[in-house]
């Protein structure tokens, strides 16, 4: 059985919304979330890369990854932890680890303002998070959740996961 048919057969959900529990208006945000998606929440007191490959740890499957953080041009937060193009090479094997919990072709979304950069171009911090997770990466280059949208302007490769917020959140 392959990892998605083992994963419906055991009422698994195939989508993971991670939430960064520093984010304002928190209840709103998971009130928001599709049904369908398991949300787990990120301890803003701890490395936000590490708790995302403990949740990952022994689950095979998965075809998207969201995650709701702080972000800025190149970087996320996540936890305590920020995630850029600087020290990708450090969580390379957290990062890896992502990727073999993801189906071929997954999506990671990052909900986070203008973590793809302001050009709206190429943005290599995607593009090296693509490499080392094997996914393909969805970004928005603008202000994301309150007082912007949640449009993820930037990708690398084929996005097929629909957003896991209700638009109107």
């Amino acid at each position: 059985m392959d990892g998605r048919a083992e994963a419906v057969a055991n009422n698994i959900s195939q989508e993971l919304v991670f939430v960064d529990q520093s984010l304002p208006d928190l209840a709103v945000l998971l009130a928001g979330i599709q049904p369908g998606a398991e949300v787990i929440l990120l301890d803003p007191s701890r490395d936000g890369i590490e708790q995302i490959a403990e949740a990952l740890r022994g689950r095979e499957g998965i075809q998207a990854l969201h995650i709701l953080s702080h972000g800025s041009a190149g970087t996320v937060q996540l936890g305590d932890s920020s995630l850029n193009l600087d020290n990708l090479d450090a969580y390379a094997q957290q990062l890896q680890d992502w990727g073999t919990a993801l189906d071929p072709g997954a999506d990671i979304l990052l909900y986070g303002c203008d973590v793809a950069g302001l050009t709206g171009m190429a943005d290599p911090f995607l593009s090296q998070l693509a490499m080392l997770t094997g996914a393909d990466i969805a970004a928005s280059n603008n202000l994301t959740g309150a007082g912007g949208d949640w449009d993820l302007e930037v990708a690398t490769g084929t996005i097929e996961a629909n957003l896991a917020l209700d638009a109107a959140t």
